[in-house]
This record gives C-alpha cells, sequence and structure tokens, in this order.
C-alpha cells in the first residue's frame, strides 16, 4: 500500500496518534511507502521543518516515492482550470495522485474530500480516503491489494532501521 499523506495529517501519523497508528505501523513496519511529488507539495513540506529529518530516513530506506514533479505540476494546471471552485485549495493533491496512481490518500481536510473524490480526474478511479474517522477500515485500506505500480517493489525497513526512525520520532514530539 502506498499513500499520499497530506500537510494536515503528518503530525497524526509521525505523532502516532491512536486513529492513525496503522498508518505509522504500515509504514515502519510493513511494506508501506509514501507517495510525494509536485512543487506545490514540495513548498508545503519544506514548512514542516520538524518532519523533513523523518522524510529523509524514509527516502534512504527507499520508503517514499516520487512522482514526476512536471507531470504532477501539469497536471495541477489542469485541474485548476477544470475546476476555479475558490473553495478547492488542494489541487496539487488531486494531481498527485492522479498521476502517481496511488490509491490512499490520508487527510484530515473534509473540504477537500468531495474534490477527492471526483471519478473523472482519474485513470483507475478516485482513491480512497484514510481519516480519524475510518480507521477502523485501516485493515481493509491498508493492504497490499492498494499499492500502485509507482510504489514496487515493496519494501520492509530492518531492525536497525525501523530503531532509528523510532528514535527520530520521538525526538519530533
Amino acid at each position: 500500500m502506498c499513500l499520499v499523506l497530506d500537510i494536515n495529517a503528518f503530525h497524526l501519523v509521525f505523532g502516532q496518534h491512536e486513529s492513525f497508528k496503522p498508518v505509522f505501523d504500515w509504514l515502519i513496519t510493513g511494506r508501506g511507502k509514501l507517495v510525494m511529488g509536485g512543487s506545490k507539495y514540495d513548498e508545503e513540506l519544506a514548512k514542516m521543518r520538524k518532519y523533513l529529518r523523518l522524510i529523509s530516513l524514509l527516502k534512504s530506506s527507499r520508503k517514499v516515492v516520487r512522482a514526476d514533479d512536471k507531470a504532477v505540476d501539469q497536471k495541477t494546471i489542469e485541474i485548476v482550470r477544470a475546476c476555479p471552485d475558490t473553495d478547492f485549495d488542494d489541487p496539487h493533491m488531486v494531481a498527485l495522485l492522479a498521476v502517481s496512481g496511488c490509491k490512499i490518500f490520508c487527510s484530515e481536510d473534509e473540504r477537500s474530500y468531495k474534490y477527492i473524490k471526483r471519478k473523472n480526474w482519474y485513470t483507475n478511479g478516485p482513491p480512497k480516503i484514510y481519516r480519524s474517522k475510518s480507521f477502523k477500515a485501516a485493515k481493509h485500506l491498508l493492504s497490499d491489494r492498494h499499492m500502485s505500480s509507482i510504489c514496487m517493489p515493496c519494501t520492509t525497513l530492518d531492525k536497525a532501521q525501523r530503531e532509528t526512525f523510532a528514535t527520530a520520532c520521538s525526538l519530533v514530539q
């Protein structure tokens, strides 16, 4: 399973909040990967300075996959043109999901859900949304059947990598 992690959910996943602990566990002890890409996502991530070390550790452990930045940026422009709704402030997330083929979106931004779920923006249907209200369905969502081809091959962290990451997470909190 790979997922796009909305900036608003970083503190929930890496803080191991009860409802997002399954996502954390799937990334650290399972086969999960984070999908990132596009200029806007990178800008937002750069503002989340306290998580940059964690992201760096995940990257070095092959737990982060980059979608083609130019393709994501181009798709963002197309989506903005197609939907100029002023309440829609995450077209870059839709673009990242569409370009990567990622099937899970982890977010607490309820305003974005109606846009994320629009079928016409995706080749293989819209992604599933993992949120605190749906964490009881984690076993259903956090499975290999939601693995996008961009995230292959699947990888798991070895014991030393898990311990390093656990230490880094404890320093963030």
